[in-house]
């Protein structure tokens, strides 16, 4: 075997000196190079991403806890022991708490009556057991005088179906329930005046047949009831006044009159 050139050795020293590779093989060179990384530079831009995400994230949680804080709804979620571990702005007014006197307490710690209570925390168990939303109303009464709630709470699950918590929205009622009342109530004064009155009332579909015939319109066609009921308005009225009827009767379909009259 022939023995290394000096000459050559020392150029290949002189280049391992100037590329930084400690040994003398060229193929250390190559191998020093290829595994060379900027590990600090890698680590900043992975902080750096991961400090944007951390920004996003608060940025969204902001805006989500604004909207929730400005609706009107009330907005909550409770701990699998029924205590709150959330309470939109709207529900703290009504109980005129602050955050950090509602956090943490169920209903019989925010003095909720002992019945209402005791049915409120026993629904929040019955929604974690059986996975599934309860809806429901109630009144309650605070400083804005009494109101009619009504509520539904619904289970918030992990990924593998466990319940990690309830969550429940609550809504005033109370104008929508008065305008039921104030509504059956007209019903049923309209319905005694209808039965009660002398006078022929009775209520006609658009196409003419007769929907409801009160006692008086009975007496004053000499009909029953059930016969009135498979006739139509044309049935009943003289064949003289039957154009002028239906003309009349298209305009108040129509809205271009309020009522009319036929003697």
């Amino acid at each position: 075997m022939s023995a290394l050139n000096p000459a050559t050795n020392h150029e290949t020293r002189a280049k391992a000196r100037a590329g930084g590779v400690k040994g003398r093989h060229p193929k250390n060179r190559a191998a020093t190079t290829a595994s060379s990384v900027d590990f600090p530079r890698q680590k900043r831009a992975a902080d750096g991403g991961q400090e944007e995400v951390s920004k996003q994230l608060e940025n969204q949680l902001r805006k989500l806890t604004t909207v929730m804080g400005a609706v009107t709804d009330f907005i909550y979620h409770f701990d699998l022991d029924g205590r709150f571990t959330y309470a939109n702005q709207s529900l703290l007014d009504l109980w005129q708490k602050t955050r950090e006197e509602a956090i943490g307490r169920n209903f019989h710690e925010l003095d909720y009556p002992p019945d209402l209570a005791a049915k409120l925390q026993r629904q929040i168990q019955q929604v974690i057991e059986t996975r599934r939303p309860l809806k429901d109303e109630t009144p309650y009464t605070s400083a804005i005088g009494s109101r009619q709630y009504e509520y539904i709470f619904f289970p918030v699950l992990t990924d593998d179906g466990r319940v990690e918590a309830v969550a429940g929205v609550t809504r005033d009622i109370t104008d929508r329930r008065e305008a039921e009342r104030a509504l059956r109530e007209n019903e049923a004064r309209f319905r005694a005046m209808f039965e009660q009155a002398h006078i022929g009332i009775v209520q006609i579909a658009a196409d003419g047949h007769f929907i409801a015939v009160n006692p008086g319109a009975c007496a004053l066609g000499g009909y029953a009831e059930e016969e009135l009921l498979r006739m139509t308005v044309a049935d009943v009225t003289h064949p003289d006044d039957l154009a002028r009827e239906q003309e009349l009767s298209r305009k108040l379909l129509a809205g271009e009159i309020p009522d009319y009259t036929l003697e």
